[in-house]
């Protein structure tokens, strides 16, 4: 695919398996980032790209599953697997996902969601 039309997918906490994955997707021409890291997803979320994420701690709290990206079960090659292809073989739902993604991040952990938050913080403490 040409650059503009190449699907971009973050595979978040995928671990040795989602690097392997992820390897032979960039090798066949997709662009694929792989990020380790739990707050990552939040960066993914502002580059605009839907999330590929294991189901585990707190990312179901941040990726909504089908919405702003795709969880899997953690240890299920199968459906780690089937998310990046869902992604890579789908560029209009990965973008739509990646969208969502930043608007999620915008309206639940942007600035004036958390000023609020903070806000009714104090007034329920006084």
């Amino acid at each position: 695919p040409s650059p503009s039309t190449k699907p971009r997918i973050a595979v978040v906490g995928a671990g040795a398996v989602g690097g392997y994955i992820g390897a032979h997707l960039a090798h066949a021409g997709h662009d694929v980032t792989l990020i380790d890291m739990w707050p990552s997803h939040v960066e993914a979320m502002r580059a605009r790209l839907p999330v590929l994420a294991t189901r585990v701690g707190g990312v179901p709290a941040v990726v909504d599953d089908g919405v702003t990206g795709v969880l899997v079960e953690a240890g299920d090659l199968v459906a780690m697997s089937a998310g990046m292809l869902r992604l890579a073989r789908a560029p209009a739902v990965a973008v739509a996902m990646g969208e969502a993604a930043f608007l999620r991040l915008q309206e639940r952990f942007g600035l004036e969601p958390m000023v609020d938050a903070y806000e009714r913080l104090y007034a329920s403490a006084s």
